[in-house]
């Protein structure tokens, strides 16, 4: 599970949060498919390579809500996408390989 340590902490309902937690090995279909629905009423399409998807899926993933990370300073941010994006194309190359043998 990628934990983010946070440059520049944050306070969520009266709470510090220094490190970002991503169970990203968690989620489940269920949970991308809410994800996506919740990008589609933003106008927002569905794309690993989108922050806005990046950032939905690091709040589910970390259970938080997307508008508390967004509050985070834009090195800590972009370090949280970063590992959800690193996280999903790992996967997605694990599952070409699969397919491939």
């Amino acid at each position: 599970m990628p934990e983010v340590k946070l440059a520049r902490p944050i306070e969520v309902n009266g709470e510090k949060i220094d490190t970002i937690k991503l169970d990203l090995e968690k989620l489940t279909g269920a949970d991308i498919l809410a994800i996506e629905k919740e990008l589609r009423l933003k106008q927002v399409s569905f794309n690993i390579l989108s922050q806005e998807t990046q950032l939905a899926i690091a709040a589910r993933a970390a259970g938080m809500i997307a508008d508390d990370l967004q509050k985070l300073h834009w090195s800590d941010f972009l370090e949280v996408t970063a590992q959800v994006q690193l996280f999903l194309i790992d996967t997605e190359s694990e599952g070409q390989k699969t397919s491939e043998k």
